[in-house]
């Protein structure tokens, strides 16, 4: 029988600098692009270093390309679709090679308010899942360590978990 295999699809290299503008232009109106994906994407199309760094000054230039508008939407999507928390979102920023200005500058407005919720949220979700014949130790250690994992500091956790038994 036939099965169909992961493959990944490979381009045809791209020599015209006009062509591959048209490309990376088209790839960064889409969504919010990182510097690093863009460049990513320009060497998988086959470009050489010094057109990587001409067009990527270019998309720069004309706004196409903002790597603190980037961090800015990466970071609050993350917080608000799937909960994480500054030091998960950090580290991915940091994994995609941001400027730590930018992440800075991108956590900032999250976190008076949009962290302290998700958190809540989160905590709230998992403990409905938690079993209730569990010591209460028990459930509060899942509880931490769930909250843990995406990215909270301890002590935002205990702010938390004293709202969660408190409410």
């Amino acid at each position: 029988p036939f099965y169909f295999a992961a493959m990944a699809f490979k381009r045809e290299p791209i020599h015209d600098l006009k062509q591959a503008g048209v490309v990376v232009r088209k790839y960064c109106d889409y969504q919010e692009r990182c510097h690093s994906d863009v460049v990513k994407r320009l060497r998988d199309m086959g470009l050489g270093q010094a057109a990587c760094d001409e067009l990527l000054g270019e998309l720069i230039i004309e706004g196409s390309l903002n790597e603190s508008r980037f961090a800015l939407m990466y970071a609050s999507g993350k917080c608000r679709i799937k909960g994480w928390g500054p030091y998960k979102i950090t580290h991915a920023l940091r994994q995609k090679q941001v400027d730590e200005g930018c992440i800075t500058e991108a956590l900032k407005p999250l976190m008076d308010e949009a962290f302290p919720m998700a958190l809540q949220a989160l905590m709230a979700r998992r403990l409905r899942h938690v079993s209730s014949g569990e010591s209460s130790s028990a459930r509060k250690n899942n509880l931490w360590k769930y909250a843990y994992s995406y990215g909270y500091a301890s002590d935002d956790i205990a702010r938390a978990w004293a709202l969660l038994k408190g409410g």
